[in-house]
């Protein structure tokens, strides 16, 4: 059975407060500014919390495997893809202003140029945080 991702969001925002809410996809146009968020991909956590819902900003951080996580800095939700690798043929799945679990996320690490935007790999989970994530909310699970 597929739950629309409006129906999981409807839920999550509608919910008694709780501290984490995990989720299968996002479409952040439909979440408040303020909202926090941890995202974990194959090697990386990213969190931090949305700015503006309309251009996917946020405020936030991310883990470098092997290195040291940067400071806290603008970056933008850009969208999620699947298929084609860069370079590669065939079709890809490309959705904007959504993250999805199963698809590559496309980041815009400190601002927009092309040069800055970096895809991760697959997402294995997307929690809504009903608080700013904690120091003890960083590790890979």
């Amino acid at each position: 059975m597929v739950i629309p991702v409006g129906l999981v969001l409807a839920a999550a925002l509608s919910a008694s407060p709780v501290m984490e809410h995990p989720v299968q996809a996002v479409s952040y146009q439909q979440l408040q500014p303020g909202q926090a968020f941890q995202i974990v991909t194959g090697d990386q956590v990213f969190q931090g919390n949305l700015v503006d819902p309309s251009t996917g900003e946020c405020q936030g951080t991310y883990s470098i495997p092997g290195g040291a996580t940067p400071d806290e800095h603008r970056m933008w939700l850009l969208g999620a893809s699947h298929g084609r690798e860069a370079g590669g043929d065939g079709l890809s799945l490309v959705l904007m202003h959504q993250i999805r679990v199963g698809m590559r996320m496309e980041i815009g690490d400190g601002d927009l140029a092309t040069e800055h935007r970096m895809f991760t790999a697959p997402v294995r989970s997307i929690t809504l945080l009903s608080s700013a994530p904690s120091a003890n909310q960083t590790a890979i699970r």
